[in-house]
């Protein structure tokens, strides 16, 4: 969710270069265009999930997520290819 108050200040423009919300995550790191990190906050997090927290990484091209999954450099890739799926079959987090 975003803070209305921070929108206020800022500006909608902001959005894209201070990082800002609310939830059971706290930003520990941003560096644009390449990575964000999270950390679980334990009095909000309430058993939800698991690990000490998240890092967020864009990667644009469908080949180089595959890529980066088999190597086991992320545990999850997003928007997952459906026509490669038979060469990552043996990925559980596909």
């Amino acid at each position: 969710m975003l803070s209305p108050k921070h929108n206020e200040r800022h500006g909608q423009e902001a959005i894209a270069t201070k990082p800002n919300g609310t939830g059971p995550f706290k930003l520990v790191s941003w560096s644009k265009n390449e990575e964000a990190g999270a950390r679980g906050e334990r009095e909000l997090l309430a058993r939800r999930a698991e690990g000490e927290g998240v890092v967020v990484r864009p990667i644009l091209e469908d080949a180089a997520r595959i890529a980066a999954l088999q190597a086991g450099e992320v545990d999850l890739i997003a928007p997952g290819p459906h026509v490669r799926s038979p060469s990552c079959s043996a990925t559980t987090s596909w």
